[in-house]
C-alpha cells in the first residue's frame, strides 16, 4: 500500500472511529480520544492510540473487548477490501505532552507575577 493511501486511510479511520465512539452508550470507551492511527503496510492491522479526559478513569480490557464491536462497525462505515484488526494502545507521549505544557503554564504565570 502506498504511503499517501495509507495516510489516507488512517486520517478516515481516525474520524469514523470517532463518530463511533461518540454514539456509544458504553461509559468506558465513550470518553476516550482518538490521537493517532497507524496502518501496516498490507492495510490488514491498525493501532490506535488513545487517551482521555483527567479524572475519568478508562480500562484498557474494557477498550480492548470493545475491538472487534468497533471493527465491525467500522467495516460497515467504510468501503475498503480488508477492515484492519484494531489494537488499542493508550498514547502516553499525549499524557507527558500536555503535562510539559501545565509546567510551561506555571513557568509564565511565575515569571508574570
Amino acid at each position: 500500500m502506498k504511503d499517501i493511501r495509507r495516510k489516507r486511510i488512517e486520517s478516515e479511520i481516525q474520524r469514523q472511529l470517532g463518530n463511533i465512539i461518540a454514539r456509544m452508550n458504553d461509559e468506558h470507551i465513550k470518553h476516550i480520544t482518538i490521537t493517532e492511527i497507524i496502518v501496516t503496510p498490507d492495510g490488514r492491522y491498525a493501532t490506535v492510540y488513545y487517551t482521555y479526559s483527567e479524572g475519568v478513569q478508562i480500562k484498557q480490557k474494557a477498550v480492548e473487548n470493545a475491538a472487534g464491536y468497533l471493527r465491525s462497525k467500522l467495516a460497515k462505515a467504510m468501503k475498503l477490501r480488508y477492515t484492519p484488526a484494531l489494537t488499542f494502545k493508550k498514547d502516553s507521549g499525549y499524557v507527558k505532552e500536555r503535562s510539559m505544557d501545565e509546567l510551561f503554564g506555571q513557568l509564565d504565570d511565575e515569571e508574570n507575577n
